[in-house]
């Protein structure tokens, strides 16, 4: 019925009183736990908001001061504070329900925050005090930035290869336009030529030769754009908290292909265009 309605899995994070400004959250009511309250059967806890909505509270104001059992010896929890949430997981996952709890007899990690030009040093006291107060069990560390890397790895992975292989794509595609360019102006060379005697100027014939390339491009760019959409959108998909593809990403792309197809064309437009009417006409 009601009670079993309100029933969800939580992660329990087991944190002292500093552990909010430690990590900088907020709180959004309420207030952070009491350190020096003793151990009984209830205890003071903080959830985030996930936990409140899934609780069907929506004013954070109206859990505190509500217990909540958390499963933990059959300890019930009054609820002191509300959390705002925060991303604990990667940006695949939505954010989970966080109950927070002071039991110094359950920490089994130790959360420092380190000066980056003091790394070593800080490490080698921090092994040091370990070693003094547990002795029977091996020092052990690992850094917040490359746990949180490890939520990407794949898709720092597939950026990299994308890199690879995206500018090994274009630089080909580039090379086979250079040639496409030369032949082409070979092939209008008497055009070309004529049109100088009759008064063209150098900006112009540029444009005649470009023009023809970049509606290639054009035509290009359309047939990509909607594989493009599709392949992003449904990557996308697999992310919990996502943006939505614009327009202007596309058309952004198309400017620069277009750029680049026009700096690739030019050398060979420029080159055909400056050269001597008199050489052109003579071309067999």
């Amino acid at each position: 019925g009601r009670e079993s309605a309100k029933r969800f899995n939580i992660s329990m994070y087991l944190i002292d009183e500093d552990y909010l400004e430690q990590f900088g959250l907020q709180l959004v009511a309420g207030r952070a736990l009491d350190g020096n309250l003793p151990i009984e059967e209830r205890a003071e806890i903080l959830i985030n908001e996930t936990t409140l909505h899934k609780w069907g509270i929506v004013d954070p104001q109206e859990a505190i001061g509500k217990m909540l059992p958390i499963g933990m010896n059959s300890i019930t929890g009054e609820v002191v504070g509300v959390v705002k949430d925060f991303h604990n997981q990667s940006l695949q996952q939505p954010i989970s329900p966080i109950v927070f709890g002071y039991w110094p007899n359950h920490f089994y990690r130790v959360t420092v925050a380190v000066q980056p030009d003091k790394i070593d040093e800080s490490l080698a006291h921090l092994k040091k005090v370990w070693a003094e107060f547990m002795p029977a069990f091996p020092f052990e560390y690992k850094f917040l930035d490359d746990e949180i890397a490890k939520f990407y790895e794949k898709e720092q992975q597939a950026r990299e290869m994308m890199g690879v292989f995206s500018g090994l794509a274009i630089f080909i595609a580039c090379l086979g336009l250079f040639g496409l360019a030369a032949f082409t102006a070979e092939q209008r060379t008497k055009e070309i030529g004529i049109r100088k005697v009759l008064g063209a100027s150098v900006g112009s014939i540029v444009s005649l030769l470009s023009q023809d390339f970049l509606k290639l491009v054009v035509v290009a760019f359309l047939f990509a754009t909607p594989v493009a959409w599709f392949t992003m959108n449904n990557w996308l998909q697999d992310f919990a908290y996502r943006f939505n593809l614009s327009l202007w990403i596309f058309v952004g792309a198309g400017f620069l292909v277009a750029l680049i197809a026009l700096f690739t064309v030019s050398f060979q437009s420029v080159r055909a265009a400056i050269a001597n009417p008199v050489k052109s006409l003579r071309y067999e």
